[in-house]
Order: C-alpha cells, then sequence, then structure tokens
C-alpha cells in the first residue's frame, strides 16, 4: 500500500530518532518513527546506558554548565526533573545526567504523542527505493507484514547507516570498532554508599583474578554512577571481544555479556561475607555496541575538527564531550581538547552525498572512528536530531538548506 507524500519518516527511536521526530512534526506533514524494538530510546533504554553526557561544558568547576539550547536543553531539563536526577562530575572535568530508565521511555513517548507523531515499534525496514537521487519510498516488515511506504524525507538514525547499506551508498567502517559494554543490575545490596560498594567489588574481582578463578579482562567493570538506590545498583562491563556488524558477532557479544554478569555475581558472593545475598536483578536487553559503520556524507567529521575545538559557519550542534575509545582488552583511551572549550559539526555532516532527502542523525553522522568517538553521545545525538528533523521538513516547506541552518543556528547553537 502506498501512503501519503508528504510523510517525513524516521528510522531509530533513540534519542537522535526522537529529537528528528519532534523537530520534523509540523502542520502539514506526517512524520512516522520506525523503531526495531518493543519501546523507544535505543541504547540509552535498550543497553540502560544511565548517563546523558556531552550536555554540558568540559570544565573543572563543581556547578555543571548546560552547553545546549533549544529542545535538547528542554529535554534533558525535564529528563532531571522526572528522574529526580542532578548532573554529577568526575575528577577529569566531565559532567552528565543520571536518569531513570522507564521516565526516558515515557517522556520519549509522551513528547512524541504530543507532537502527533506516528510510532511503529517492532517494525524493521527491509528496502529502501530510490530514483534519480530520491528515495521514494521504503519497504517495511511488521511481525512478518511486509508494507510499502511512500517517502518524501528520510531520516536515518538507526546507528549503523541502515539505509546507506540498502542502498550500497558509501560507507565509513573498519574490520572493527569500540568494544561493546553489558550492563546490569544488582539487588539485595549491604547498605553502602556507591564508592564502598566499589571497593569491594574491585577487592573481590582482584582476588579471584590472582587465585586465576578470573580472567583478568574482569576487572575492567564500573558502577553506573547516580543508579545506586537503596537495595540495588547498576553495573557497566567491558566485553573483551572484537565488534563488527554481523548478526553473528552481536549474538557473541550478547551471550558473552551474559555469562559475564552471572560470573560477577557468583564471585561477589563467595568472595566476601557482606555480599553472600546480592542478586543480579536484570540485564539489559541489549548489549551497549557503541560505535558501528556510518554513512558518507557531504563532510566527514574528523579527530582534528574534534580536538581543535573547530567552529564552522554552516553550524547544527555543539559537541562536548572529549574522544572516548573503549578497547576490548586495553584500558579506556581519552583525548581531550582543551578545557571549556567546545566543537561545531556542520551542516554537511548530516546531508548524504548521494541522495538529495536523506538525512543523517545521532551515531549515523558522516564521522570517522575517532571523531565519532565523541560525536555519539546523548548530548551530541539529540541536536543532530533536531537538526535533520528541522531541515527535512523546512526543505519540503520550499527553503534552502541555508535558511534552514540559519534558523537552527538561533535554536541551538550556543554562543
Amino acid at each position: 500500500m502506498i501512503k501519503n507524500q508528504q510523510r517525513i519518516v524516521v528510522i531509530g527511536g533513540g534519542s537522535a530518532g526522537i529529537a528528528a521526530g519532534i523537530a520534523a512534526a509540523e502542520v502539514g506533514f506526517q512524520v512516522l518513527l520506525i523503531e526495531k524494538s518493543a519501546y523507544l530510546g535505543g541504547k540509552a533504554t535498550a543497553s540502560e546506558v544511565g548517563t546523558i553526557c556531552g550536555a554540558y561544558r568540559y570544565s573543572s568547576t563543581i556547578q555543571a554548565d548546560l552547553i545546549l539550547k533549544g529542545f535538547a536543553k528542554d529535554f534533558v531539563e525535564e529528563l532531571a526533573i522526572v528522574s529526580k536526577t542532578k548532573p554529577l562530575s568526575n575528577q577529569y572535568g566531565l559532567h552528565y545526567l543520571p536518569y531513570n530508565i522507564q521516565q526516558f521511555k515515557q517522556l520519549s513517548l509522551k513528547q512524541l504523542t504530543e507532537k502527533g507523531v506516528e510510532i511503529l515499534l517492532k517494525t524493521s525496514v527491509t528496502n529502501v527505493y530510490a530514483t534519480s537521487g530520491q528515495i521514494t519510498a521504503i519497504e517495511l516488515d511488521q511481525n512478518g507484514q511486509k508494507e510499502m511506504i511512500e517517502v518524501a524525507a528520510l531520516i536515518d538514525a538507526s546507528g549503523d547507516a541502515l539505509v546507506s547499506k540498502l542502498l550500497q551508498l558509501p560507507l565509513i567502517q573498519s574490520s572493527n570498532y569500540q568494544a561493546a559494554a553489558q550492563i546490569f543490575t544488582l539487588s539485595n545490596l549491604p547498605d553502602f554508599g556507591e564508592n564502598q560498594l566499589n571497593l569491594i567489588f574491585m577487592k573481590n574481582i582482584h582476588a579471584a583474578v590472582l587465585q586465576d578463578d578470573l580472567p583478568a579482562y574482569y576487572k575492567a567493570f564500573s558502577i553506573v554512577q547516580g543508579s545506586k538506590t537503596a537495595k540495588s545498583v547498576k553495573l557497566k562491563m567491558t566485553i573483551p571481544l572484537e565488534v563488527n556488524s554481523t548478526q553473528v558477532n552481536l549474538e557473541l557479544l550478547h551471550k558473552k555479556g551474559q555469562e559475564m554478569a552471572n560470573q560477577f555475581v557468583q564471585i561477589q558472593q563467595t568472595k566476601s561475607e557482606s555480599m553472600q545475598s546480592i542478586q543480579l536483578e536484570s540485564i539489559a536487553d541489549e548489549i551497549g555496541v557503541r560505535v558501528l559503520e556510518r554513512p558518507m556524507g557531504k563532510y566527514v567529521l574528523t579527530e582534528d575538527d574534534v580536538l581543535s575545538a573547530r567552529k564552522f559557519d554552516h553550524a547544527i550542534a555543539t559537541g562536548a564531550w572529549p574522544i572516548e575509545i573503549w578497547h576490548p582488552l586495553k584500558p579506556l583511551e581519552m583525548h581531550y581538547f582543551n578545557e571549556n572549550e567546545w566543537y561545531q559539526i556542520p551542516v554537511d555532516c548530516i546531508l548524504s552525498n548521494e541522495i538529495s532527502n536523506l538525512y543523517f542523525a545521532g551515531r549515523s553522522i558522516s564521522a570517522t572512528d575517532n571523531a565519532i568517538a565523541s560525536a555519539r553521545v546523548m548530548g551530541t545525538c539529540l541536536q543532530t536530531g533536531f537538526a535533520a528533523g528541522k531541515i527535512a521538513v523546512d526543505v519540503l516547506k520550499g527553503l534552502s538548506i541555508e535558511e534552514s541552518v540559519s534558523q537552527i543556528k538561533i535554536l541551538q547553537i550556543i554562543d
């Protein structure tokens, strides 16, 4: 069945897709958001990331300073209110917001629904059709039922360049990507604070490694800051396997993550009397895959753009998080720009070099491996998503890209 020609389709219901759907939802246009999972939020909820990074200025000051404007700022502030959380910081000058997973789902659904965005969950895009440099339609699969949808503009917020792969367009890709993470929740904990819990967890893991009860890679874990409640806490473990985009690899990562979460609990129970009663309450639905292939846009954001805090005339987003590279079997690698600085992302990173009505957002923007290691965080994804949605609807209204960018700069680019 062929539907409305003036329909803007967003693929991916993570932070970027949510922002894109809201930005595109103007009078006279229908917006359809397609998400493969059973709920909204993408990695923020399915992988239970737990903190919004990249929303605050990189600064050693105690007070967190939002570096966002417009929709992204409003979303982060409202999420803090409904989650009943405040920004936290570390010794390196990085500030981030803990949030409640269920509140993220509910806030996303509420805002999209209020804007009249049509949402299809548990739905996959199986084909994309293009003629003369324009996407005309997509094929959906919902519970085995195929349907054809006519498209006026398409926003790829899939996180893995889905549209470009289906259209066999050029990709920015590597043989392997950053290490994945497994997040899980422990319950029935003793009445200790996060720091004391972390010390006990670490002591027990180190003892198990020394006694050859565990491989050394089990030491690559951390408490998700701000996740501690009266009797539970979330932990993040780095998975010691190479990451690629094949389904087999993703299944191996998921299996390994579950195995490690269970083993972690068993070691804590046997190595410490205070931990004998702890339980593995839950494991995140999805493994935390940080980066996969990206589409090739009109411009490719580079590591030098990030570290030199480069500003662009046609900026559509502000990047405030350093380059963060996770390795399967090596320590976390961080590369910083100067304190109190930030970089900008130009519009050409979200514009397809091949298809005139295809836009990129979130982890699917055009960027090198190291550049996306900064730009992939949620504070930035909210902005690139909003920009993609705004440009998509503006172009359909007859505005030029330059005119749309001028409006975006007023709405969300800081001075």
